[in-house]
């Protein structure tokens, strides 16, 4: 399959969606495994009330936030959040 260039403004949900089989989910197995500690890391306090927060406005923001909406509003909250060290 060969690469095709589109521009920015080219790429709308629906182009998204039909190109790559996206589609919204209210629930993720792997999130949930997460939220509920059944990985090696356990979620901070912070983090088990924080992370609904942010993702309860995900998903009520999701299709009208534009890429520094989304930036600001979850992607950068959500790497302050986590711990890195």
């Amino acid at each position: 399959m060969e690469a095709q260039e589109k521009s920015l403004g080219d790429c709308t949900l629906v182009y998204l969606e039909k190109s790559f089989g996206l589609r919204q989910v209210n629930q993720l197995d792997t999130l949930d495994t997460w939220f509920n500690g059944g990985t090696t890391q356990e979620l901070t306090q912070a983090e088990t009330l924080t992370l609904p927060i942010f993702q309860q406005l995900l998903t009520t923001n999701v299709t009208s936030w534009n890429e520094q909406d989304l930036s600001l509003h979850f992607i950068g909250p959500i790497f302050s959040l986590v711990n890195f060290g």
